[in-house]
């Protein structure tokens, strides 16, 4: 076959790749939203909604002009979650 012969796009070998290759794109980028998707609709964990509310509070500053000791959290629970004495 010669040049003349060949189609204008090339070589039909290379051409087939280059589609199969853009299918397999297509499809992964299918797949990876759908996982997304999911993962994105699934409701916040609680522990992660109730950190969320403490460290809310601990931007919003101690209530009625109290002082949080150095160290201690204002909802009064350590950074281990045991409650201070």
């Amino acid at each position: 076959m010669s040049a003349a012969d060949e189609p204008p796009g090339g070589d039909p070998d290379k051409t087939k790749k280059q589609a199969e290759a853009i299918l397999r794109q297509r499809a992964l980028g299918r797949e990876l939203r759908a996982i997304f998707n999911q993962y994105a609709d699934e409701p916040v964990p609680p522990t992660f909604d109730d950190l969320l509310d403490r460290l809310e509070k601990d931007e919003a500053g101690p209530a009625n002009g109290e002082q949080t000791p150095p160290g201690a959290s204002p909802s009064g629970k350590s950074a281990a979650g045991r409650s201070e004495p």
